[in-house]
């Protein structure tokens, strides 16, 4: 038996072992080919940021360098909102404001924000996306210290992420 079935057009079967068969039957199984580094920009899974290449994860999300995150997060007009987990492990949202500090960020939050903070130091904030544009920046962090309403966030990882979809046509 045949992995997949045959499908006109479609690529050439390989064997490989059974257990590596997604659905299971012994025999042949097809092997996508490996699209070249062309195809793959095509698709939107490479993007050009500062003028560099860098692979976008499944084409919904490009990587910032953490060293131009306050130009980037600068761009933004919407409010930044500052992700916490409340004691019993409920995600919570805050708007908040943001000052930076090479790559920390200053937030001013409100009480139990920054109790949250103090108590559990992984972090994040979320710039949503504007009215008409297709990424929100979103920014990772432990927090290096929290009192008297800031949370100084040391940024980890950056990314842009794809809010909408793009049409297929």
């Amino acid at each position: 038996m045949r992995c997949g079935g045959s499908t006109p057009g479609a690529p050439a079967l390989v064997e490989r072992p059974a257990a590596r068969c997604p659905t299971g039957r012994t025999g042949f199984a097809r092997r996508r080919p490996r699209p070249a580094t062309a195809e793959i920009a095509a698709r939107g899974r490479r993007a050009l940021v500062d003028g560099r290449a860098v692979w976008s994860h499944a084409a919904m999300s490009v990587t910032i360098d953490l060293d131009r995150l306050a130009e980037t997060a600068a761009g933004y007009a919407t409010v930044p909102m500052l992700l916490t987990t409340d004691p019993d492990g409920r995600p919570r949202a805050s708007a908040v404001t943001v000052e930076w500090d090479g790559t920390d960020a200053i937030v001013r939050a409100g009480r139990r924000s920054v109790a949250n903070a103090a108590d559990r130091p992984l972090v994040s904030l979320l710039w949503p996306a504007p009215p008409g544009e297709s990424h929100a920046l979103l920014v990772d962090g432990e927090r290096a210290e929290a009192s008297d309403g800031t949370v100084r966030l040391r940024a980890t990882n950056a990314i842009l992420h794809v809010v909408v979809a793009r049409s297929a046509g």
